[in-house]
């Protein structure tokens, strides 16, 4: 049982066409490619400071409409432009945001402000702990672009981190008004408890005390709308509907 909960449970061992490190390279190359294109095509601000840990910083991309380089400072913060905070997957143990630059070019050719989020991986830290790195995130980009509706969208286990965001009381961190406009989750890991038995845990050491502050089930009190890519694991899709 639990060999087959892996493997329903790795996006790389899921395929039936080619072996798991084969797809792993590809993408990998690929979004590095497009990251890069995006980086020479765009307006940017890499590696912008959150936090005191090594991985807390920002990929932030602006609209090419606000102007050059030099007014971006005086520039963003009245603005107003919408801003997408991207949170990325990777079973909170893999990749970063230096892959998904290319977000930045696909969103900002549409006037908005896209901001990668990069956050400590396990087993460097607890899954708490990342959490918190995201939690400071957004505060630091509602204090920057204070005039900026934000939308957070996450992917797997972004999705996770970004539906525990639901539950923040952001009063209690200072900041007096809900800065997340919307959340968007895809193909996210809700449900933690069947990963504790399998491989995916070993860097991230989950138990059930460790669980209970770090479900984003308990998240979904309101009726809200959830989304899966359709070549997703079936085992994803069925968290949505369990959620």
């Amino acid at each position: 049982m639990a060999q087959t909960l892996e493997q329903q449970y790795s996006p790389s061992r899921w395929s039936q066409t080619e072996q798991a490190d084969e797809i792993i390279n590809k993408h990998c190359k690929l979004i590095c490619k497009e990251t890069s294109d995006a980086i020479e095509n765009t307006i940017h601000e890499i590696d912008v400071k959150y936090g005191i840990r090594d991985r807390q910083k920002l990929d932030i991309f602006f609209p090419k409409s606000q102007g050059n380089d030099c007014h971006l400072r005086k520039h963003d913060i009245q603005s107003g432009a919408p801003v997408l905070m991207f949170i990325h997957g990777g079973y909170w143990q893999e990749l970063g945001k230096e892959y998904y630059g290319y977000l930045g070019r696909t969103f900002s050719d549409h006037g908005i402000i896209t901001i990668i989020v990069g956050y400590d991986l396990a087993p460097n830290v607890k899954l708490a702990t990342i959490f918190d790195e995201v939690k400071d995130a957004v505060i630091h980009v509602s204090k920057r672009f204070s005039s900026s509706p934000i939308t957070i969208v996450g992917h797997s286990a972004g999705a996770h981190l970004a539906a525990l965001l639901l539950k923040v009381n952001w009063t209690l961190l200072g900041i007096p008004n809900n800065p997340v406009r919307a959340i968007v989750p895809i193909s996210g890991v809700y449900d933690l408890r069947p990963l504790v038995k399998t491989y995916i845990n070993e860097p991230l050491r989950m138990d059930e005390n460790h669980l209970n502050s770090i479900d984003s089930q308990k998240s979904f009190t309101k009726p809200c709308r959830m989304s899966a890519l359709t070549f997703s694991m079936p085992l994803l899709r069925a968290q949505i509907i369990s959620a």
